[in-house]
C-alpha cells in the first residue's frame, strides 16, 4: 500500500495497467513498508483492488507473496472467505 507515502492506491495501478497485467503479487501491509503479511493482517483495500481486477477483460494470475510461509494457506482462506477468490 504505497498511498500512505504519497503513491496511488493499488486499485489505481490495476486500472492504469489494465491489459498489461499478467500476474499480481498479493500481500498485506500497514502501508509503511513492504511487509509481505498474509491478507487480512494489514490495511490493504482488498475490496477496491478486487473490484478493479473485476473490470479487466482477462484474469491475471494471483500469487500470494507472504514472508511467513506458514501463513500462505491462512491468507488464501481469508481471501476465499470474503469471496475475492475461489
Amino acid at each position: 500500500i504505497t498511498n500512505k507515502l504519497g503513491g496511488p492506491p493499488p486499485d489505481m495501478w490495476v486500472r492504469e495497467a489494465g491489459s498489461l497485467i499478467g500476474h499480481l503479487h498479493l500481500q498485506d501491509s500497514d502501508g509503511n513498508i513492504d511487509r509481505h503479511w498474509a491478507p487480512g493482517k494489514g490495511q490493504m483495500p482488498w475490496y477496491a483492488l478486487f473490484e478493479a481486477l473485476g473490470t479487466l477483460k482477462h484474469q491475471p494470475r494471483l500469487i500470494l507473496e507472504i514472508k511467513q510461509k506458514g501463513e500462505v494457506l491462512q491468507g488464501a482462506q481469508w481471501l476465499q472467505e470474503r469471496g475475492f477468490v475461489r
